[in-house]
Order: structure tokens, then sequence, then C-alpha cells
């Protein structure tokens, strides 16, 4: 029913991040080294790109560290949530028993379901495949508070009645400000 390891005991791990095999030495240098496992144990099914910086063949090989037996199914995270649970199913169909990332996007709901989510929900009810992803602590980079709207002008007063936040920037640099609600 697709819910067991392969038949040679070992377990597919799949492995969704920003690239595998695009720094200098790559997969080979990995395998060379004893990071990763030789022959066609590890596919790459979809790489990233040249200005990517391999953070999937990390995780591979602390994959690989704690499970020697664990085959490693990668994929790229591409462009945008729909991008995303088209990897993870992809991986599935390749065979992953358990899927991980590292891979968060801004505009994923984050007090609903969407894209992501459901494809997880699927793949786990009718395969029983697992997903891990990554926690996304972005520690004091954030802000969470409840609507306060003291003045009654319908504006969130964020900080003790001033509408108003202002952010110094450096030239060139941007913010990505992204509000969620905790209703559709």
């Amino acid at each position: 029913d697709g819910n067991e390891a392969s038949l040679d005991g070992r377990m597919d791990i799949g492995v969704i991040s920003d690239s595998f095999n695009q720094l200098p030495g790559g997969l080979a240098a990995s395998q060379a080294n004893g990071d990763l496992p030789l022959g066609n144990r590890v596919r790459v099914l979809d790489d990233g790109s040249a200005s990517d910086i391999d953070e999937g063949r990390a995780m591979a090989e602390l994959i690989y560290d704690m499970g020697p037996a664990f085959d490693i199914l990668f994929h790229s995270r591409n462009n945008a949530p729909g991008d995303m649970a088209e990897a993870f199913t992809h991986l599935q169909e390749e065979g992953a028993d358990i899927i991980t990332d590292d891979i968060s996007w801004y505009s994923e709901p984050v007090f609903q379901d969407g894209v992501v989510a459901d494809t997880i929900q699927a793949l786990y009810r009718d395969h029983g495949t697992l997903m891990f992803g990554s926690a996304g602590n972005r520690n004091n980079e954030s802000y969470v508070g409840v609507w306060q709207d003291d003045d009654g002008n319908d504006y969130h007063e964020f900080a003790g009645g001033d509408e108003t936040l202002n952010f110094q920037l450096a030239d060139q640099e941007t913010l990505d400000v992204t509000l969620h609600w905790n209703e559709p």
C-alpha cells in the first residue's frame, strides 16, 4: 500500500531545499569523502540554479550521518508554494517514505491550510508519507499583537497609539512586510 520501506530494508528520505549539486565538487565530492553513499543511493530529481548554495546536499549529509541505510532523493524548492506542493508529490511518487525541507514562503497562509499543507495531508492520508519541515524560527524578526484601535480610526496601533512605524533602511535595502489574520 506504499507505507512500507523498500524491499532492501532501506528507507528513502526526500529532501527539498535550494540545490544539491551546484557547488564545485558536488555530489561526487560528498561521496568520495564518505559524507554520502556511493552508487545510485542518492538521486537528484530536480536541482536548483547555479546561484544556490547546496543546502540540500548539506541536509542529505546530516541525514546520512543519522542513518547510513537511508537512500536520499532530492528536489529543489523552485519558486512558489504550488511548486513546493509538486515537489512533495514528485518525491513521494519516486518512493520517498519521509520528506523533509528547510523552506518557508511568506505567501503561505499562517492560520489556514494552503496548497502545501493540503498536499502534505493528502500524501500522508493516501500513502503514509511523513513530512518534517523547518520551524522557520525568525526570532526577533516578527511582531505578534492583538488588534488595537484606541482612537477609532480603523488603524492598528502597533506602538502605544502611534499609527506610524518608521524603518531606517540602508541605501538599496528593502523591507518586506507580510500581514496575516487568523480568519479567512
